[in-house]
């Protein structure tokens, strides 16, 4: 989870201000920034399920005369929820960024300069920035589907098509880890949970291959499950911080596992998956897993699984099968 750093010095900044009207505040993890407006009038948009919280994959419609945003992780994932947030602006309310200055926070006027023609910074400190944008005036990308991309790839022989949004992993791709997994996984049988599914690539694959499966999947993402949904809609899919309590036992768990919160390294969902998994999987189950060669994941795996192998490697990934759970 990111740092609180950045939620603060935001909401000091409202907090020092008169905000009247009716506010959204966006993925406040930690709180600070809702508690810096008035409640009554004041709404959340979690867009991921840290926690339990209810994650919906795009903003409610507004209008909201304010809107407070933590900086987004990557340029197309800015330009997206800009325009997603500037529709649900009135004509009069004004989008607040925060951020970090090694997160990139000081590019914002080049970034949503084109959306808001009055962008001027309101405060700095910590080593973060806030900026207040308003006075919207470009025709807007208001709805999740203007921002769909359409992908074909053939993986293994099997031909594949999804649509991806901005953010999610590997946008517009396939990438070359769930490549390796889909490539060097066997057929499989029995229930299937894809975790950490993404655009639900991997869910698309097992059931074009004609694995005969019932493929169960999740993400702590609500845009991730919304694209699973539409991608593989055969596929039961929930939005979950970590393993599904609902659901399970199953006989495969295959994931492409978060490693990365973007440039920051963190393989807390990997080692929590090995912990976890074997609790989550019927008798004789299995774990495919597919990471980077140079993350360091056996000992966690062997700290979990009796039966650990790397089935397969290709420049810069490792597939790994658990098996035989040390329970009890």
């Amino acid at each position: 989870m990111r740092n609180d750093r950045v939620s603060e010095v935001l909401a000091r900044t409202l907090a020092e201000r008169e905000q009247a009207g009716r506010w959204l505040v966006v993925d406040d993890l930690g709180g600070h920034v809702r508690a810096a407006l008035p409640p009554e009038t004041t709404e959340d948009w979690f867009r991921t399920g840290y926690g339990g919280r209810d994650a919906r994959p795009g903003p409610p419609e507004g209008p909201f005369d304010g809107i407070a945003l933590r900086l987004p992780r990557g340029r197309l994932a800015v330009q997206m929820t800009a325009h997603l947030l500037a529709a649900r602006l009135t004509p009069a309310g004004a989008l607040w960024v925060a951020g970090s200055n090694d997160e990139g926070i000081r590019s914002i006027p080049g970034r949503i300069g084109s959306l808001f023609p009055d962008v001027a910074a309101i405060d700095a400190r910590r080593h973060c920035r806030v900026w207040r944008a308003r006075g919207r005036d470009a025709p807007l990308r208001g709805q999740l589907a203007d921002w769909a991309t359409a992908v074909r790839v053939e993986a293994a022989g099997v031909a594949l098509h999804w649509l991806s949004w901005p953010s999610l992993f590997a946008h517009g791709r396939l990438d070359k880890g769930t490549q390796l997994l889909l490539e060097n996984v066997p057929p499989l049988s029995g229930r299937v949970l894809d975790f950490a599914c993404g655009a639900g690539v991997v869910s698309q694959f097992l059931l074009r291959r004609g694995d005969p499966v019932t493929v169960d999947a999740s993400d702590v993402d609500a845009l991730a499950v919304h694209a699973t949904r539409h991608n593989a809609p055969d596929v039961a899919v929930q939005v979950a911080d970590g393993i599904p309590l609902a659901g399970g036992p199953w006989d495969t768990i295959v994931s492409n596992p978060p490693v990365h919160l973007g440039k920051d390294a963190n393989s807390g969902a990997l080692h929590a998956l090995a912990a976890t998994a074997p609790h989550r999987l019927a008798r004789n189950g299995s774990l495919w897993i597919v990471v980077q060669g140079s993350i360091p994941v056996q000992r966690a795996l062997d700290a979990a699984f009796t039966d650990v192998s790397c089935v397969a490697q290709a420049p810069g990934y490792r597939l790994w099968r658990a098996t035989a759970a040390r329970i009890g």
